[in-house]
């Protein structure tokens, strides 16, 4: 009996012709639907139905419907690879004795009818997951890697798959491996063993089951690595030279053969695994991987190092580990094609590319684009651009002359343009601010030249895009801020083609109820930021010039406050340099953030503003399903130069910059003088703060949920040293230009000055610690 599937979509249905038109005619039933044709034409499905012999169904018809992957009026072939699909989807939701049968009615010429008899059986609980055998690794920590466990989250059942039992099972061999038990035995057994046709006879009777599954562990020795082996081979398979590395410091003594170009020193620099350590495959991956990449950044596209299995040494705990390593040809990039952009200037592709010194005549660095796809490169241009899909691969036969120090490579960069500006409304809320109404227009991929030539192209979307900038118009009135801005950023305004600079532009209106006063500023901004290094460093100037209106004050009111009651005008220019060496852009687990900048200030007031900032990001801890445990220190340091206005002053508390949580917002500074009663209450800003911040964040389920633990500290001008602590969760919501935090938090201050204010519930979205 053949089957067909949908993807094929070909109709073999003459094959079947005869039997079908027989059975069909005789009124029969024929649950493995092989035709599709009678003398008339072909058949059709008129209608579906599912039947469960009277017993209520798990699943609505709506559902079980999309789990068959065709619809009524489509080929009465896809009848029976429905039937696979539904009861694929029973086992896989927990009903592993569920079974599907298919009946089929010819109801007018070319129609038929389906029904589908479900027969469910009890939907199996996982009751207790177990391990024995296991001395090295604990119970806790080997179930964090399972997706095989009791609960889902909070109360949410967890029910049997045997799918995900023998995907676990993989799981747990795996991590035996990486810690070098290479010769372990795991296997797993259920009770009751439903597995056995007598007990399966049994519990497919009953309405509800439970199941205890056990994962029998024999861990082995452990073993530890006796010699690194490189070998070298060629187009053919064949071994041209060979190198072992001894030990950190390379020997003397080394075969170098045309298929091996780097010596030594230089290949044993990117190998961590060292002799006489217990032999970790992740580690040994890791190492194949720094090896590969040696060769790629170098021009070597088609070269492959490839981690051999360990091989064990006779009476001796102990392997060789083994890389084998092809190097193949050199090659420059030729010429760059730029396709699939409908949309978007070719110039805004060329000029990342350019920054990552991909471009005509250098080396084709396949570390950041490798042929295989998924690249650093491709990822940048994604994020950049917006687009929905990037590839970089070379493209056609190489050429040059053979003796060439690296032949000519074209290189095809395939775009698949995506979604980059919208209108957004919405609603936020923070602790800090309140509610906020927000109405955004953003523009990603915006141009400034694309002025429109008709009435019809200023409809959004037809005109000004197309050059990679960026245009962002946003209304956000709210019960204690409102802002309103336009801003407009070009991330290659000038520079070098790998030192670009970048130009922002802000014109906003800010107001904002204050605790004895109204503040509200209108405010003018251009700055310049210099990248090098791929972003790692950045040389920045700033200019900025603002109206501040300071009004509505209290009659109470401190003296410092009144004395710049009306209109104040200030102008600054900044500079600032800032250094990052994190492995990810929005959701760092190693690295560091270094941020330091000193503005001028003149106007109505004169005086400076020094600000260093200094972020740590460490792995503390990474579980056996790869999520892991982030420690984050945070050292901020500030001063003003000379005598600022209250509104220029350093204010602590909440959350943001200046965040000390278990402290309200603005909580944590100088106060003045109350003018009717005297008393310190009102804040009118510290000439200077220190803040140390540390935080903890573990994952929970996945990589979107973490547990929050922190400790916030610091101290201002007045009152001496602060500090909090406290937990939260954390909860990261996908968007279209990368995740965004949402954060819960409770914290409680520990050591406070008296005047200070505090506040035990703090909730942000967008702001990361």
């Amino acid at each position: 009996m053949c089957h067909f599937r949908k993807y094929s979509r070909m109709k073999k249905s003459h094959l079947f012709f005869l039997i079908s038109t027989a059975l069909l005619s005789m009124g029969q039933a024929y649950s493995q639907v092989s035709s599709t044709e009678t003398a008339g034409g072909t058949y059709t499905v008129e209608s579906i139905d599912f039947e469960s012999g009277g017993i209520k169904r798990t699943f609505k018809d709506k559902k079980l419907l999309g789990k068959l992957d065709f619809e009524v009026g489509d080929d009465i072939i896809w009848a029976e690879p429905g039937r696979e699909n539904l009861e694929k989807y029973y086992h896989g939701q927990g009903f592993p004795f569920a079974q599907v049968a298919l009946r089929t009615e010819q109801l007018l010429e070319g129609k038929m009818k389906l029904t589908y008899e479900i027969s469910e059986g009890p939907r199996i609980k996982i009751g207790k997951v177990s391990f024995t055998g296991n001395e090295t690794l604990s119970n806790d920590a080997l179930k964090q890697a399972l997706k095989t466990t009791t609960k889902k989250w909070f109360f949410w059942s967890r029910y049997y798959t045997e799918e995900q039992v023998v995907e676990d099972l993989k799981k747990l061999k795996n991590i035996y491996w990486e810690k070098g038990f290479l010769s372990h035995v795991i296997t797993y057994s259920l009770h009751p063993n439903i597995l056995d046709p007598v007990i399966m006879a049994q519990e497919r009777k009953l309405k509800k089951s439970k199941i205890n599954i056990n994962f029998a562990i024999e861990e082995g020795p452990v073993y530890t690595i006796e010699k690194i082996l490189l070998k070298f081979i060629d187009a053919r398979g064949q071994t041209t030279g060979e190198i072992v590395l001894k030990s950190a410091e390379p020997g003397d003594k080394q075969i170098r053969t045309e298929y091996n170009t780097f010596d030594e020193k230089q290949l044993r620099a990117q190998v961590k695994s060292e002799l006489g350590q217990i032999y970790s495959r992740r580690k040994a991956r890791s190492d194949a991987k720094q090896l590969l990449n040696l060769y790629r950044q170098k021009g070597f596209i088609n070269s492959d190092v490839i981690l051999l299995s360990p091989e064990f040494i006779p009476d001796v705990l102990a392997v060789n580990m083994e890389f084998e390593i092809f190097e193949g040809r050199q090659y420059r990039i030729g010429r760059i094609d730029i396709t699939g952009n409908k949309e978007t200037k070719e110039k805004v592709y060329r000029r990342i590319l350019d920054e990552y010194d991909f471009f005509p005549a250098q080396l084709y660095n396949a570390e950041i684009a490798p042929k295989e796809g998924g690249g650093e490169l491709e990822k940048k241009v994604k994020r950049m651009t917006l687009a929905q899909a990037v590839t970089i691969a070379p493209m056609g036969q190489a050429y040059g002359p053979e003796d060439a120090k690296g032949l000519g490579q074209d290189v095809e960069v395939n775009i698949k343009e995506g979604l980059t500006g919208n209108i957004w409304p919405g609603v936020g809320v923070s602790s800090d601010s309140g509610f906020v109404g927000q109405l955004l227009y953003d523009e990603r991929n915006f141009d400034i030249t694309d002025w429109p030539e008709s009435i019809d192209e200023l409809i959004p979307g037809r005109s000004f895009r197309g050059a990679g900038q960026s245009f962002r118009i946003a209304a956000e009135p709210g019960t204690r801020v409102s802002r309103y801005s336009v801003s407009f950023g070009d991330p290659y305004w000038g520079g070098e083609p790998n030192k670009p600079i970048h130009l922002g532009v802000t014109g906003s209106s800010w107001e904002r109820d204050r605790e004895s006063y109204d503040e509200g500023r209108i405010k003018g901004y251009i700055g310049f930021d210099k990248r090098y290094n791929r972003n790692r460093w950045h040389r920045s100037i700033g200019f900025r010039a603002e109206e501040v209106e300071v009004d509505s004050i209290d009659l109470d009111a401190p003296t410092e406050i009144k004395s710049v009651e009306g209109s104040n005008f200030i102008a600054g220019i900044k500079l600032g340099i800032k250094h990052d060496s994190t492995d990810d852009e929005f959701n760092p687990t190693t690295g560091s953030i270094f941020d330091a900048s000193y503005e001028q200030v003149g106007g109505d007031h004169t005086f400076g503003i020094v600000k260093g900032t200094q972020r740590w990001y460490m792995t503390l801890h990474e579980d056996l399903a790869e999520r892991k445990t982030v420690l984050v220190v945070k050292l901020l340091a500030a001063t003003t130069v000379s005598d600022a206005p209250p509104f220029e002053k350093f204010y602590a508390g909440g959350t943001g910059t200046y965040g000390i949580r278990g402290f309200d917002y603005r909580g944590v500074s100088t106060r003045g003088q109350n003018t009717v009663t005297l008393e310190e209450d009102d804040p009118i800003g510290s000439d200077w703060l220190f803040l140390a911040n540390t935080e903890v964040t573990v994952p929970l389920t996945g990589e979107s949920l973490s547990l929050l633990f922190f400790v916030d500290s610091g101290m201002i001008d007045s009152g001496g040293y602060r500090v909090s602590t406290g937990a939260g969760i954390q909860i990261l919501i996908p968007q279209w230009f990368g995740p965004v935090p949402m954060r819960f938090e409770l914290a409680t201050p520990i050591i406070k000055d008296d005047k200070d204010e505090t506040r035990v519930f703090n909730f942000s979205v967008g702001r990361l610690f």
